[in-house]
């Protein structure tokens, strides 16, 4: 099935849908289409980063916007399990100039709005009417449904981490009524200036006093792989000759550091405009990438700003995979070829941080989880009565994809009852001995 994207908006009651190249005055809209089910799909406005998603059981998939700034938005799919991407979708908006307001919730409990925080992990609590059933959005994540309680009062933590930057946390609250409203709010996550190196102190020095400015490193391309575009600062890329483009001065030598040490040179052209890619491939791992350069005088400028990759090239493959049962007598982990009662286990595994991983229910894929930061991940598996072999497949952050773990083998028996005692019985209800057991004929079995 090729992959589709629509837009809509909550207009009044009804949603409208919005065409290509519309201009329209809401800055909330539903972004959704088609794909095949279990697809893992990555959202783009023009080339930022915006979330993954998997399509689900019947193909559909969902990602809502909050509270987006008048201007214009192409927002594009890309399909990574199919290795396709869909049609551009451009939509400008225009509110009239409009500021956005505070989000207030709808007995009027002022949560939070714009402000900025060092915590990325941050509580939100708020008062609701008891009763309602309130689901939040955030980075790709869910938190929910929940239901608010007699007090009214609802607390969520954002566990999996916001990051560094804006993001905009999307409210779904279904309300005793019946009524379902969404409600978005925006918060910036700072962390503290790192302290600086050496290297860095020094450069900064000299950049005080010079009269030449630092160069701009504007764009890093990955080149190699399912995923080709450009890279933000701080992302993971399989690309290890990556290509790097920035505007200096006409005709200055600009010079290329990674981690403070200079691995190469190229002079700028009349435009000011550089290009360079390393001519030796860069190791895995950490890089941070800064420029200099050099004007027709001979004077160094200060240091640009720093553009962060990630580099990995190493596909992973999930680690210690299994099944919890947490329902009737016996609870624990479901041994391999063993039973249980518990129709729908939690699977559980290890992974790099931030990968996501497939589950599948012999060829049938379950869904997706994201590995914490701590390296776990686990997926609550709705199986049913049955045989089932539960497998996982593991894309890291640079999209590289693992082979298929080894398979766990159970199967699913309701109404399973634990045997407290076998005892094996002659006719006065005497035990019998191994010796007796051999010479006897027709003896009893009593199962309590």
């Amino acid at each position: 099935m090729s992959i589709t994207i629509e837009a809509r908006y909550q207009a009044d009651t009804a949603a409208q849908a919005i065409s290509n190249n519309a201009t329209i005055d809401h800055n909330q809209l539903w972004l959704s289409g088609t794909a095949t089910p279990g697809d893992l799909l990555r959202i783009y406005d023009g080339h930022s980063y915006l979330t993954l998603i998997s399509a689900d059981s019947s193909g559909r998939w969902n990602y809502p916007i909050e509270l987006l700034a008048d201007g214009d938005y192409q927002f594009q799919i890309q399909n990574l399990t199919a290795g396709v991407n869909s049609n551009s979708l451009a939509i400008t908006i225009d509110t009239g100039g409009q500021t956005i307001p505070p989000v207030i919730l709808p007995e009027r409990t002022y949560i939070f709005e714009g402000g900025t925080s060092d915590d990325s992990t941050p509580t939100i609590s708020g008062q609701l009417t008891p009763g309602t059933i309130l689901t939040a959005t955030a980075n790709g994540y869910t938190y929910g449904p929940i239901e608010v309680g007699a007090d009214g009062k609802w607390e969520i933590e954002m566990t999996e981490g916001l990051p560094e930057g804006e993001s905009v946390v999307a409210f779904m609250l279904q309300q005793p009524s019946g009524q379902t409203a969404y409600y978005g709010m925006r918060m910036n996550i700072e962390s503290p200036e790192p302290e600086l190196t050496a290297v860095e102190a020094a450069v900064t020095a000299a950049a005080a006093s010079s009269r030449v400015a630092p160069p701009s490193i504007e764009a890093v391309e990955d080149n190699v792989g399912r995923f080709q575009g450009l890279l933000q600062s701080g992302n993971h890329s399989d690309d290890d000759i990556p290509l790097m483009r920035g505007q200096a001065e006409a005709f200055a030598l600009v010079e290329i550091y990674d981690n403070d040490v200079l691995i190469g040179s190229v002079y700028a052209a009349a435009s000011g405009a550089w290009r360079y890619s390393p001519t030796t491939a860069l190791p895995e791992g950490e890089h941070r990438f800064h420029a200099i350069q050099i004007d027709l005088n001979g004077e160094r400028s200060g240091a640009s700003d720093k553009f962060d990759i990630v580099i990995d090239r190493t596909a992973e493959v999930v680690t210690n995979l299994r099944a919890v049962d947490d329902v009737g007598a016996q609870t624990g982990v479901i041994p391999q070829n063993g039973v249980s009662d518990d129709e729908m286990p939690v699977i559980r595994g290890g992974g790099s941080p931030g990968a996501t991983i497939e589950i599948f229910n012999g060829n049938i894929s379950l869904g997706t989880a994201v590995v914490d930061a701590n390296g776990e991940w686990s997926f609550a598996a709705n199986l049913g009565e049955g045989e089932h072999i539960i497998s996982a497949i593991h894309t890291d952050l640079a999209v590289n994809t693992g082979p298929r773990s080894e398979a766990i083998n159970f199967e699913v028996r309701l109404g399973l009852e634990a045997a407290e005692a076998i005892r094996i019985l002659d006719g006065g209800d005497e035990h019998l001995s191994q010796a007796d057991l051999r010479g006897q004929v027709g003896v009893e079995v009593e199962l309590s």
